[in-house]
């Protein structure tokens, strides 16, 4: 695909982002009857280096045929497109040097097929191609509400495909290479004609938005502002939600069983997901699934992490487990370069080496070998458990990312809270504790918050982009020092302050230049060249990007 610098996408989630909400692309193959092309619905799935598409063909169709005699095949998905007239332009009442244009955006993912005859793998594929488009209706039909005979009777009239995504490119072309003032005007001109909420005026804003010194563009792009505002308050809100439920797991941890807390914790989590998703019509869509080991794998991770971050409450100060656990994400960025394959270059492996000198300066107080010796050793047993903390979730959330390849939000929430319960349940022959109606009621508040803080949290990424909300959760260490001085006299030490402040800067520092690099790829320069992130790069650092 011919790919001026200025309008290449490589963000693997942005292409794949554009595949789920455009699926139906346009296979084509080079095969012993010449070039053939037809479109299908397709499924992509996180799975390998860069994705994995899922895809069924009516038996009748040769192209399946064609497909077992190539080594390569072309899909071709197309998002949002529109024609631009000139007359949008304030160039065109300055200069008059103006011609029209086409926006679009478009990914191309290349790889070899595989040619699939199982019916439990068919199934599987109609099931999930169902769900992903049934998902968002008040009433989602499902392939089970169909006769159980009459589903085997098609099944046996298609065939699966998956392909392996060996090479996938994508092009935004969104007006990047236009003044301000022209974007402005193709802002409002494609919002006049399609409406407040038209893809394409998406599209252009979000591809060019928020610079620095673009007054009036900042203004045209002023109807997302409420959704940013209210995604920000919402991710404070699930951190502050969760501090507190931090501060009554530390309570209860003095007087009842572990296993028993995670088991209400995990238990009446279910309880808010259930009567939420009931009122938005989506409960069927919250209990479907064609993943059921991948859940059962993050489950069995939440569990662990659940032990282990309820295990460090219980030694240590509410600031001191919540600031350890910050390095979570660091962790996250390791993770996902070694586990998804992700590309991670040296800014973002330098934020991780000073993240970890944060964690160093935390855990030092609780590394003296005398803690050892002298039989005190509950503290330094509590910072290794929190630490252990941030390295399970670090890797649920790589799990949560391959889940979001096909299962939707309310599922992963719900199987999370279920798995959980179901395995926390099996501690009960160890010894539960007999509650009072307080403790009880204590429990259920732990499971219910950790529930609303999940969902607060999930709904908070779905208003606005993960770099804008990600920042806020550094707002409960505020929390946690507020509650853990007020509910236990905690004081943190300063290396719980420095480490921190360390450990935040570095995340920080990520979210930043990731936010740096979109704007380099959409930022002409004086000369109206492109600026790509190579050519933005110090002299001495070359080509590379995070």
């Amino acid at each position: 695909m011919y790919q001026p610098p200025l309008f290449r996408e490589d963000n693997l989630a942005a292409q794949h982002d554009l595949i789920r909400s455009h699926p139906f692309g346009l296979l084509v193959t080079a095969g012993p009857s010449g070039l053939l092309a037809n479109p299908f619905p397709f499924v992509i799935y996180s799975e390998g280096e860069r994705g994995m598409l899922r895809v069924h063909l009516a038996r009748a169709n040769p192209q399946w045929r064609e497909l077992q005699a190539v080594d390569e095949c072309l899909v071709v998905f197309q998002g949002p497109q529109k024609y631009i007239t000139p007359s949008w332009y304030e160039t065109k009442r300055e200069t008059g040097k103006v011609v029209p244009t086409w926006n679009f955006a478009t990914v191309h993912a290349w790889g070899k097929p595989t040619v699939i005859d199982d019916a439990g793998w068919l199934k599987r594929q109609v099931n999930d191609l169902t769900r992903e488009q049934e998902g968002h209706r008040a009433d989602p039909w499902a392939v089970d509400d169909a006769p159980a005979e009459f589903v085997q009777s098609q099944l046996k009239g298609i065939i699966g495909v998956e392909i392996p995504i060996s090479r996938i490119e994508g092009k935004w072309k969104a007006s990047q290479n236009r003044p301000v003032p022209d974007r402005v005007g193709v802002i409002a001109g494609l919002r006049e004609e399609g409406g407040p909420d038209d893809p394409m005026a998406a599209m252009v804003a979000a591809r060019n938005g928020n610079r620095r010194g673009e007054v009036a563009f900042r203004s045209a792009t002023s109807p997302g502002r409420m959704n940013a505002l209210k995604a920000i308050l919402l991710k404070v809100a699930s951190a502050v939600v969760f501090t507190v439920m931090s501060a009554i797991v530390r309570w209860v941890t003095e007087t009842l069983p572990l296993g028993q807390i995670v088991f209400f914790r995990g238990a009446f989590a279910i309880l808010p997901v259930v009567l939420i998703y009931a009122w938005r019509g989506e409960l069927r869509a919250a209990v479907r699934t064609g993943r059921p080991m991948g859940h059962v794998t993050r489950g069995l991770l939440g569990v662990l992490g659940m032990f282990l971050s309820f295990a460090s409450l219980a030694r240590l100060p509410l600031a001191d487990v919540t600031a350890i656990g910050f390095a979570a994400p660091l962790i996250t960025v390791a993770l996902a370069a070694w586990i998804l394959h992700e590309r991670v270059r040296v800014y973002r492996w330098s934020a991780v080496a000073v993240g970890f000198v944060g964690v160093i300066v935390m855990l030092a107080p609780h590394l003296d070998v005398a803690r050892w010796t002298s039989g005190n050793a509950a503290a330094t047993l509590g910072a290794a458990f929190a630490l252990a903390n941030a390295f399970t979730s670090a890797a649920s959330t790589i799990q949560t990312r391959r889940l979001t390849g096909s299962e939707t939000n309310s599922a992963i929430v719900f199987y999370f809270s279920l798995i959980t319960a179901l395995f926390a349940l099996l501690s009960w022959p160890f010894g539960w504790a007999s509650l009072t109606l307080t403790q009880f009621a204590w429990l259920a508040a732990i499971g219910v918050l950790g529930g609303v803080g999940h969902l607060l949290m999930t709904e908070s990424f779905r208003l606005a982009p993960a770099s804008m909300v990600a920042p806020f959760d550094y707002t409960s260490i505020l929390w946690a020092v507020i509650l853990g001085y007020l509910v236990f006299g905690d004081v943190p030490t300063s290396s719980i302050y420095i480490g921190a402040g360390i450990i935040i800067v570095a995340g920080l520092f990520v979210i930043w230049r990731e936010r740096q690099l979109g704007l380099i790829r959409a930022r002409p320069n004086v000369g109206g060249a492109p600026v790509t992130p190579e050519a933005a790069t110090k002299p001495g650092e070359g080509a590379k990007t995070p």
